[in-house]
C-alpha cells in the first residue's frame, strides 16, 4: 500500500506494562481525539472523526507487542482509514493516467502536450503529497511520538 507505514520500536518495559500506560486512553493531537483499545491480537489507535468535519485523512494504527524477557518490541504499523481511501488513490491513478498520456504524446511526437501532460501529473502529484505530508503523515509521527512518550514514562 502506498500509505501504509511501520515502524519498530524497543522499550524496557514489560507488555503488562505497556499496556497499561496506553490502553483506555484518549489523546488529542490538533483537536483530533485519538482512542487507544486492545484489538484481537493488538492494540489499535482509532481517530473519532464524528466530531470533526476538517479531519482530511487520518490513519489507523497497530501496535504488535513481543515480549523478549525485560524489554519489549512494539511493531507500530499504520494505514489509511478505509472511509479516506477513495480519494487519494483515485488521484494518484489519475495521475498515472496523466502520465501515460504524456509518454503517448511523446511516441506521436506531440511534444508540448507530452510536456503540459507531464508537468500537470507532477504538479497534481507533489500538491497532493504536501497535503499528505502536512495531513495524514503528520498525525502518523505524532502518533508515534506520543507511543514513544508513554511507554518511556514508565
Amino acid at each position: 500500500m502506498l500509505f501504509a507505514r511501520s515502524y519498530r520500536l524497543t522499550s524496557g518495559n514489560s507488555v503488562e506494562a505497556i499496556k497499561e500506560a496506553l490502553l483506555g486512553k484518549i489523546f488529542t493531537i490538533r483537536n483530533m481525539k485519538f482512542e487507544v483499545y486492545e484489538g484481537d491480537k493488538h492494540i489499535k489507535i482509532i481517530p473519532h472523526s464524528e466530531d470533526n468535519r476538517d479531519s482530511g485523512t487520518l490513519p489507523i494504527t497497530h501496535l504488535n507487542l513481543e515480549g523478549r524477557g525485560d524489554t519489549t518490541n512494539l511493531n507500530v504499523s499504520y494505514k489509511i482509514r478505509k472511509l479516506d481511501q477513495g480519494g487519494p488513490y483515485l488521484l494518484v491513478i489519475f495521475c498515472i493516467f496523466l502520465l501515460l498520456g504524456s509518454l503517448a504524446f511523446f511516441y506521436f511526437h506531440e511534444n508540448i502536450l507530452g510536456f503540459v501532460f507531464l508537468a500537470l501529473s507532477f504538479i497534481i502529484f507533489a500538491g497532493f503529497w504536501v497535503k499528505m505530508q502536512s495531513g495524514y503523515f503528520d498525525y502518523a509521527a505524532k502518533i508515534k511520538k506520543h507511543i514513544k512518550e508513554r511507554i518511556s514514562a514508565n
